[in-house]
């Protein structure tokens, strides 16, 4: 185990399956024409975001010290809290943390409110599209070791306690990437995504969801098409 924290910069156009994550947030199928409607609006939103740049992501891969119902003790001395961590976390025998957002999203605005909207889409859908790559390659490194991941957890969704997210903030100090944390624990720039996936035995059976228990599944444009949680 590399406990070492990691700094990294993906450039946009190198993070795959975006136009889905796109689709499901806007309903747009960027593989068949474009309603005309729209004109130029949905690539002129893209190109906007592309041209930010990069998402930023910092993460680092720690042990697990002793856990109780309530809490996860991290082998950095921090501690997770709450009962829906403490059951996510039970088979963990190490943990992902990572913060992601797209660097310099506060400083996108555009002059039409089409463009704008769906330059918003864009940039929620490349720092999820980031995310989901994440996931994938974290399951093929722990795969290479013999092992298996848990799903995706973030602080604030399926009652994973928002106060977690200061936990993620010590720990990782996202600040470097351009990723802050006001009082009411909210991630600025908003295009940003922070949670925790559990490393597991070969032999434990990963059956928690956050989906399952996400107040939002109903209307969750992924909830049938797959989320990057998963």
């Amino acid at each position: 185990m590399n406990e070492n924290r990691v700094i990294r910069y993906v450039e946009l156009s190198d993070i795959p399956n975006v136009d889905d994550f796109f689709q499901r947030h806007s309903g747009i199928d960027m593989s068949g024409e474009i309603d005309e409607r729209y004109g130029t609006t949905v690539t002129d939103g893209r190109q906007a975001i592309m041209d930010i740049g990069k998402v930023a992501m910092v993460y680092q891969r720690v042990g697990v010290e002793d856990r109780d119902e309530n809490s996860v003790l991290l082998s950095t001395g921090h501690r997770l809290k709450g009962k829906m961590v403490s059951r996510a976390m039970e088979n963990a025998i190490e943990i992902y943390l990572f913060v992601m957002t797209v660097a310099g999203y506060s400083d996108f605005e555009a002059d039409d409110i089409m463009v704008e909207y769906f330059g918003d889409t864009w940039a929620t859908s490349f720092v999820e599209a980031a995310q989901a790559m994440f996931a994938r390659e974290v399951s093929e490194e722990v795969e290479r070791e013999g092992l298996k991941r848990t799903h995706v957890w973030s602080p604030g969704q399926a009652t994973f306690g928002l106060e977690n997210q200061r936990v993620l903030f010590d720990l990782l100090s996202p600040e470097d990437i351009g990723c802050t944390l006001t009082r009411r624990m909210m991630m600025v720039p908003v295009k940003a995504e922070s949670g925790i996936i559990g490393v597991i035995p070969p032999d434990m059976e990963e059956t928690l969801k956050p989906c399952d228990y996400c107040t939002y599944k109903a209307t969750c444009p992924g909830s049938n098409r797959g989320c990057a949680s998963l």
